[in-house]
């Protein structure tokens, strides 16, 4: 078989497995393709675009970005589909970057170009978006996506990315306290999960519902979960254990047993620092102020709030500046500087006007 010939399919390959999320498949294929002269100018196009896609979801974000710029230079102004992936590869980096209210605004840019993509294309479209949709708390609309997603990937039995969807959902109905209805898809998730190989989606799942006990006050019962989530894990994701360690560090803080959480904090520290991700690294500080009975020795809890609220004010995630904000304002309360406390309430009412 010439290269003529397999060249077409192995892109095909190649963009269907990052879509269902299968990247050691993806890698695979990559690998083949880069053994591959791609003389054409559209095929060498659809296999960077690919491959931009494909370093995303590897968190090269970096390279990523460069590879998309060097598209973007090249790219006919005719050309809609391009520029549809374009703009859709550049929602995806600003999501990843967690500068969300820039990735929907890229991801709204590239509907005015979505004429020519696939239905699972259109789907990875609405499954992207419900997910801004439900970082900027706006859980209707993310309800609303991710439903039209999971339309489509039922159509094309994709269980992997239905399973996705189950998740997502579970997730916006915890996210407005309808906990039954949380629970009942993450356990459809695992349902669906169950008819393919994908030990990450179960380590997923079980983080969700380590959150979701976590939320309602039954620590143990999470910590329980967190742990199913780590003994799902054949391998350390960057994303995935640092909210596992994260969520293990509060709950085990908060059932007292300090010297456990500590371990899990280093540990996500460690990864923090590792993957350079701030907002975390702000959280793990933030309980270590709030249940660590060491955390006086160490920093001062008055400066590290102002740095914590700073951080997510210039981020705009304004569902954490209402969190700390609402701490800090408690916080100056109870040592009766009330100018400082009524500063931070404010901030607290900013923020929640700024969720809706």
């Amino acid at each position: 078989m010439g290269v003529t010939k397999t060249t077409p399919s192995l892109l095909e390959d190649f963009h269907a497995s990052i879509q269902k999320k299968d990247l050691n498949k993806a890698a695979e294929l990559d690998d083949q393709i880069q053994e591959q002269e791609l003389n054409q100018i559209e095929a060498r196009k659809i296999y960077l675009l690919n491959k931009a896609e494909f370093q995303l979801y590897q968190q090269n974000i970096s390279r990523a970005k460069n590879t998309i710029s060097y598209i973007e230079e090249r790219v006919e102004d005719s050309d809609q589909y391009s520029h549809y992936r374009i703009k859709f590869l550049k929602g995806l980096q600003k999501y990843f970057e967690k500068d969300y209210h820039e990735a929907l605004y890229f991801l709204k840019l590239a509907k005015n170009n979505m004429n020519k993509i696939s239905p699972l294309e259109l789907a990875a479209y609405y499954y992207r978006i419900a997910k801004v949709y439900y970082k900027l708390d706006k859980i209707v609309l993310s309800i609303q996506c991710v439903q039209m997603a999971y339309q489509i990937y039922e159509q094309n039995t994709e269980y992997k990315m239905m399973a996705n969807c189950y998740i997502q959902l579970a997730s916006s109905y915890q996210e407005i306290k309808r906990y039954t209805d949380a629970e009942r898809y993450y356990r459809l998730a695992l349902e669906v999960g169950s008819k393919v190989n994908y030990q990450q989606l179960n380590m997923k799942i079980y983080l969700n519902i380590g959150f979701l006990y976590s939320e309602q006050d039954k620590p143990e019962v999470a910590v329980r979960y967190l742990q199913q989530a780590l003994e799902s894990s054949d391998s350390e994701n960057s994303n995935f254990h640092t909210e596992i360690y994260f969520l293990l560090t509060k709950q085990l803080y908060m059932l007292d047993r300090i010297d456990e959480g500590n371990k899990w904090y280093n540990s996500g520290m460690d990864l923090c620092k590792q993957t350079n991700n701030q907002e975390y690294y702000c959280h793990f500080r933030g309980l270590k102020a709030i249940y660590s009975p060491d955390h006086k020795k160490l920093y001062d809890f008055e400066s590290e709030f102002i740095n914590i609220v700073d951080y997510f004010m210039e981020k705009k995630l304004w569902y954490s500046v209402r969190e700390y904000s609402e701490l800090l304002a408690t916080y100056y309360q109870d040592v009766e500087q009330y100018e400082q406390a009524c500063e931070y309430y404010d901030l607290m009412l900013f923020a929640r006007d700024n969720l809706h």
